[in-house]
């Protein structure tokens, strides 16, 4: 990228060199990129930078991409109820471990509150899956302890 030095990534000459073209969007508001619906929800991280979350539905099946994020904005959850949404697959982020207070990104007691939630307000369908990702070793036991608190 150091060929893109000095100027956006956002400007012609960037998606001329890349060769890609880059559609803003709206969070909350759906778009079709092909076969796709896509809503784009604020994450709880990093906000002035703009990090987005995403529903993709295609087929009548829909996953729930929220990584790099602490827990979800009240206008997150308010939007799944708007759209009417119901995951198939969510994937959460997991960094910190379960004694320790998830900040800017959700810890592993988080991603089960949420999966509580989820599965309460009616977002996951009857057999839906939930994955944790971007697990860190902040607070994290060894894998083998990890796999006993998750079950």
């Amino acid at each position: 990228m150091r060929e893109c030095a000095g100027y956006s990534l956002l400007s012609p000459e960037a998606e001329k060199y890349l060769n890609f073209k880059i559609h803003r969007i709206q969070p909350l508001e759906p778009f079709m990129v092909g076969q796709y619906s896509v809503i784009a929800f604020p994450a709880n991280h990093a906000p002035g930078m703009g990090a987005m979350l995403y529903a993709i539905e295609a087929n009548g099946r829909a996953v729930f991409y929220g990584t790099d994020t602490a827990t979800l904005l009240e206008r997150a959850w308010q939007a799944f109820r708007e759209h009417n949404v119901r995951f198939d697959v969510v994937i959460l982020d997991h960094t910190y471990g379960p004694e320790q207070p998830g900040r800017d990104h959700l810890s592993a007691r988080q991603v089960i509150e949420h999966a509580d939630r989820m599965r309460a307000e009616g977002v996951l369908r009857s057999d839906a899956r939930i994955f944790a990702t971007h697990i860190a070793h902040e607070g994290n036991p060894a894998h083998p302890d990890l796999v006993v608190f998750a079950k």
